[in-house]
């Protein structure tokens, strides 16, 4: 696997790992997903976040429905325990991105690569309306699948030669980065 393919698995696995952090009910699993599998409304909010460096960016794009992730939300995020509004929808989705960007931030610095996040921006859209795609570019795409909802992620990626890229070698999360309790503590 190389570098695109490295990166790629590094974000599918942050973007489970905060999503699973946000969901108290044990029995909610989180789980990836490729297209294949499930034909969701992907709904018409996008969560866009960004993480940077000089020859490396990486766009993460999750798209939601926010009338089906409102019940969701209110139901099994502790936080917004009770509380059905749009607000909590896109609230969640901020923390979302938020959590999977400060993960992959310090995944690369675990790789001695240093890096900036984005706040995360939410726009009423798809993804393919606001980017303009580098023929360089790498694009993934999967859902995240838990309860009967479902998120639709796309990512770009895009670098050139940088030495400090090539130090990326694996995913290093340690024990206490997999237990869900600790992730928001990044």
């Amino acid at each position: 696997m190389g570098l695109a393919g490295e990166l790629v698995q590094l974000i599918k696995v942050c973007s489970q790992m905060s999503l699973q952090s946000h969901i108290e009910n044990p029995n909610c699993k989180v789980n990836i997903l490729d297209r294949y599998e499930v034909n969701p409304d992907l709904g018409d909010w996008l969560c866009s976040i960004s993480i940077t460096r000089p020859n490396l960016r990486i766009i993460l794009n999750v798209s939601f429905n926010v009338n089906s992730l409102r019940s969701f939300v209110a139901d099994n995020v502790a936080h917004y325990s009770g509380v059905k509004s749009d607000q909590t929808s896109f609230d969640f989705m901020n923390e979302f991105c938020q959590i999977v960007g400060g993960l992959i931030q310090r995944q690369l610095l675990e790789n001695g690569i240093s890096s900036r996040v984005g706040s995360p921006i939410i726009s009423r859209g798809y993804d393919d309306y606001y980017l303009i795609r580098e023929e360089s570019s790498t694009e993934a795409e999967w859902f995240l699948g838990f309860a009967d909802q479902y998120v639709y992620i796309k990512t770009y990626l895009t670098f050139s030669e940088d030495p400090e890229l090539k130090s990326f070698k694996n995913i290093k999360f340690t024990e206490s980065d997999k237990e869900v309790n600790n992730i928001d503590d990044f």
